[in-house]
């Protein structure tokens, strides 16, 4: 015993019809696979460089000078946008650039014992790169150590930065140790 056969007697313009609407639901289906695709690749683009500051705070002597540092720890580059310095919690306005000479009278702290950065909105923080952007020169005598390590601990600093794209923005904050 076999199958039962089943006669569908369907003409030619009915099977021209069915395939124009396979045609249309195949293409139909390229473009939306098509501009997932477009999509998800532009997401990954995007994360592929995405920047992660960091900061950290020398108060021993190493290898490295006392003081505070910025570092890219993301897998792209970062591009600041703005700076804001806070001292015993009086805010300074956002700066188109970054002047510790502004800050270091507020501190007490002798510019001749200190090296800072000046640095300007736009700067381009590579992946994997570090910044100091207030250290102790190594020429500092113990008193004005003291006076550079007490102020660091009244300094906050907010950095406000973005990836190459410039569609995200975030904001890394090094806060205020003393409160």
């Amino acid at each position: 015993m076999g199958l039962p056969v089943i006669n569908i007697d369907i003409d030619a313009n009915t099977l021209q019809q069915i395939t124009a609407i396979a045609t249309v639901i195949i293409a139909l289906t390229a473009v939306f696979i098509s501009i997932w695709q477009i999509l998800s690749t532009r997401k990954h683009n995007r994360l592929s460089v995405t920047p992660l500051m960091r900061y950290y705070i020398v108060y021993n002597k190493s290898e490295m000078e006392q003081g505070i540092y910025l570092s890219n720890t993301g897998i792209g580059p970062a591009i600041i946008i703005s700076y804001k310095v806070t001292v015993d919690g009086k805010e300074t306005p956002k700066n188109r650039y970054l002047d510790w000479s502004l800050h270091t009278n507020k501190l007490d702290i002798d510019n001749s014992f200190v090296r800072f950065r000046k640095s300007n909105i736009g700067v381009t923080i590579s992946k994997g790169e570090t910044l100091p952007l207030l250290t102790a020169c190594e020429n500092i005598d113990k008193k004005q150590e003291n006076k550079f390590l007490a102020a660091l601990l009244r300094i906050s600093i907010e950095i406000e930065y973005e990836s190459i794209y410039r569609d995200q923005k975030w904001i890394m904050v090094v806060p205020n140790l003393n409160n």
